[in-house]
């Protein structure tokens, strides 16, 4: 259940904790069910595919700090292929690496371009809410409703098949 009236959410919040003073409920008492939920949230999330991933990475991460985990990523991919390759006595791969066309990377913020400006009402309206931001799997529903909005196939997407 998601909340739309702070209010609401924050009654219900009270009315559940003292439900759990009154009955010595710890938090440690409740530890598994909430790994329990966040790990079915985090399973969606990755069965979304890259899309899904990155969306939800945006409403608790940077920019930069989401380009240096996908950089770490694909090094680390490219490892395992190679230590793959090197002890299967298959020829090694080639792994492509991004080409540096010598130009300063574009920060979002100041991109004027349309693009650009898609991409910063979709993070602004993904990740905010009246209490600041939307939980994960919020997050995850608005952004396939997005893609679907702009005419891109969330399967496709989800599958890897998409840019």
């Amino acid at each position: 259940m998601t909340f739309t009236d702070p209010a609401e959410k924050a009654a219900d919040e009270k009315r559940l904790v003292d439900l759990a003073l009154s009955l010595d409920v710890e938090s440690i008492d409740l530890d598994e069910v909430v790994h329990d939920v966040a790990s079915q949230i985090a399973s969606d999330i990755n069965n979304g595919g890259l899309y899904s991933q990155i969306g939800y990475l945006l409403s608790e991460l940077g920019v930069a700090e989401i380009e240096a985990e996908i950089r770490s990523a694909a090094e680390a991919a490219a490892e395992e292929e190679v230590a793959d390759n090197d002890a299967s006595g298959h020829e090694l791969d080639l792994v492509p690496q991004p080409q540096d066309s010598g130009a300063e990377p574009v920060n979002l913020a100041d991109d004027t371009s349309a693009a650009a400006a898609a991409v910063r009402d979709l993070v602004a309206d993904i990740t905010t809410d009246a209490n600041g931001r939307w939980n994960a799997y919020e997050v995850a529903e608005r952004f396939s409703a997005w893609l679907i909005e702009h005419g891109l196939s969330v399967d496709e997407h989800a599958a890897g098949g998409g840019r």
